[in-house]
């Protein structure tokens, strides 16, 4: 334990010896995360392309067994599936390993993930308080990649000014240096893991009773095609709605994790004259929930901003004993 103890302080002190450059990264990673922010904003249609990717490759790509264990509430394996992927793919196979190839090629890595994770957030989610922290804590492991990174360059760019006599002693004290900063690494890592399931937990909306597949189909024309994309299916008037439609909405679903494994997954998108309503079943207990409101909210935020010039709403509706239809209507 004291050797982990005197590991832990030595880690300390190098990066109280390079307080400057380690500050000025953390001002970097500020602006960085910012600048990608604007871009969602200024480009909300690429944005929407980059969520689309994303979500696909949580149902299709291999991050899609992790993103299993969050939907199966498996906190214990999600905390280490997500610690494994952001220490060995996101840190060491993306920053460090590069860096020690082509020095400070890390630093370019890290700055473009930290671009790309709030253009991928979004307007609706990057400065969300709880998504801000989970951001902080991962940008900080990759922060501390790059300044790990930093430091291993300096040494082999200019091992005279640290009275190293070549620059093999540099590369050499560069790995010891950034084997150190690991330390640091590492518990950012495990903290923001033991984080993001609590998060994927408390953001999202209460669970919600299944509803017979008879219900969504009550209604639908014989015009109707069924869509099965991202963990949903959604069904939509092909003579008045374009595919790309019902494949956003499906995305918009799963993102604010309306559905959950073991619930109905069906919507539907219909349209007429420029107003696109969706369609979905759900409880009358929860139509007037604040956390399924606010969600809903942002989802309609997010379709308005991508298509100002139409109208959307969402119609959840709900079958009485007696089988006469109820609805409410979610407009913004």
């Amino acid at each position: 334990m004291k050797i982990l103890i005197d590991f832990f302080r030595s880690s300390l002190q190098v990066v109280r010896e390079n307080w400057i450059p380690y500050l000025v990264l953390n001002l970097v990673f500020f602006m960085l995360y910012t600048f990608g922010f604007i871009l969602a904003v200024r480009y909300p249609d690429s944005h929407m392309q980059v969520l689309i990717g994303a979500k696909l490759g949580q149902v299709n790509g291999w991050f899609s067994e992790i993103v299993s264990l969050y939907l199966n509430h498996n906190h214990l394996l999600a905390t280490l599936a997500t610690f494994s992927a952001n220490l060995l793919i996101g840190t060491v196979f993306m920053v460090t390993l590069p860096s020690c190839v082509v020095p400070f090629s890390g630093c370019f890595v890290v700055a473009f993930r930290l671009i790309s994770l709030a253009f991928l957030y979004g307007p609706e989610q990057a400065f969300n308080i709880p998504i801000l922290v989970l951001a902080t804590l991962e940008g900080q492991g990759y922060v501390l990649g790059a300044f790990a990174a930093y430091l291993h360059g300096m040494r082999w760019l200019v091992p005279a000014r640290y009275g190293l006599n070549s620059r093999k002693a540099g590369y050499q004290l560069g790995l010891r240096l950034t084997g150190h900063i690991y330390v640091l690494v590492t518990i950012v890592l495990v903290i923001a893991a033991i984080y993001e399931p609590i998060i994927a937990t408390t953001m999202s909306p209460p669970t919600f009773p299944h509803q017979a597949s008879i219900l969504i189909h009550r209604g639908i024309s014989d015009s109707s095609v069924t869509l099965f994309f991202s963990g949903a299916k959604i069904y939509y008037q092909s003579n008045a709605v374009q595919e790309s439609d019902a494949k956003i909405v499906g995305v918009l679903l799963e993102d604010m994790r309306y559905f959950r494994p073991s619930q109905s997954r069906e919507a539907r998108l219909s349209k007429t004259d420029n107003i696109f309503n969706i369609e979905l079943p759900l409880d009358t207990k929860y139509w007037h929930d604040p956390a399924v409101k606010f969600h809903f909210s942002k989802m309609l935020a997010t379709l308005k901003r991508t298509f100002p010039s139409r109208e959307y709403q969402i119609t959840a509706f709900f079958n009485d004993l007696s089988f006469s239809r109820k609805d409410t209507v979610f407009q913004k």
